[in-house]
């Protein structure tokens, strides 16, 4: 609705340009007043709805934990049993730990939506809505390391920027090479924090961004966001945090929270073992 005053606006601008009006000696120092405004409407306009993603981010706290089946039973009517699941429900905090939360300046901040813990002091999922000083809104998984780490940023390689003067190449892995861009002052060992375990998996989605400092680590998706892909960073964050996370890196993709429900197994249709022959 407040679009439509650009209209209004806009006519009102034309028509002081020509006529200035409230002592003005020239019509463009309207401008001064009408392009904050204009920009101010734009941005109202454009703001994203509250609530917007309320659905998409509920699907996402409804977390899916498969569980490993149990061994089929044996004897004259064998049984195949099929793998349980429960959902858990992420535990949804007020604020990430400060020694890891100020990663998200490095990836451009903005305003909180949610904190989700996956796992407690070592693993954090945080939904950022853009701002009008912000780019976009993200997603940005926060982990614990279990060692101090080489301080280095991974981001999607943009060919018409200038590279930055500490970018460490990676001539031997040409792929990775040609999506991403990787800075950092201790060339050597970001090599090795980067293994081609890691690369590999920054491959599977090449439009995420990584920093690492200390022994903090964020994995940031930006754009919309949209369970099923933040579902996805985790997956991918969950190869990095088995690497290198605090805690014995335990998964993220078992991540402890309340249990909404359970998804008892189920027994397959019973098979009769065929006699055998009479000797």
């Amino acid at each position: 609705m407040i679009a439509w005053f650009g209209i209004p606006l806009t006519l009102f601008t034309i028509y002081c340009v020509f006529s200035p009006p409230f002592g003005m000696t020239e019509g463009l120092q309207v401008l001064w007043v009408s392009i904050p405004l204009g920009a101010w409407i734009v941005w109202r306009a454009t703001e994203p709805a509250e609530g917007r993603d309320e659905p998409a981010i509920e699907r996402f706290r409804q977390f899916e934990v498969a569980e490993e089946p149990e061994t089929e039973t044996e004897g004259y009517r064998a049984t195949k049993l099929k793998p349980k699941s429960r959902t858990i429900g992420l535990k949804t905090v007020v604020a990430a730990p400060g020694d890891l939360a100020f990663l998200l300046e490095r990836v451009g901040g903005g305003t909180p939506e949610r904190v989700f813990e996956l796992h407690p002091k070592i693993a954090y999922v945080t939904i950022f809505r853009a701002t009008e000083l912000t780019i976009s809104d993200h997603v940005t998984i926060l982990m614990r390391l279990e060692d101090a780490a080489p301080t280095l940023s991974v981001r999607p390689l943009v060919t018409a920027e200038a590279p930055p003067a500490e970018v460490v190449a990676f001539k031997k892995d040409v792929e990775f090479s040609q999506r991403f861009q990787v800075v950092g002052k201790d060339a050597k060992g970001v090599r090795a924090f980067l293994s081609a375990v890691v690369r590999d998996a920054l491959l599977d989605m090449p439009e995420v961004w990584l920093e690492v400092q200390g022994q903090a680590m964020s994995l940031s998706l930006f754009g919309a966001f949209d369970a099923e892909r933040a579902k996805q960073l985790v997956e991918l964050a969950d190869v990095l945090f088995a690497e290198y996370g605090a805690g014995g890196g335990p998964s993220l993709l078992e991540p402890q929270g309340e249990v909404l429900k359970k998804k008892k197994k189920k027994k397959a249709t019973a098979t009769a073992k065929p006699a055998q022959a009479a000797t």
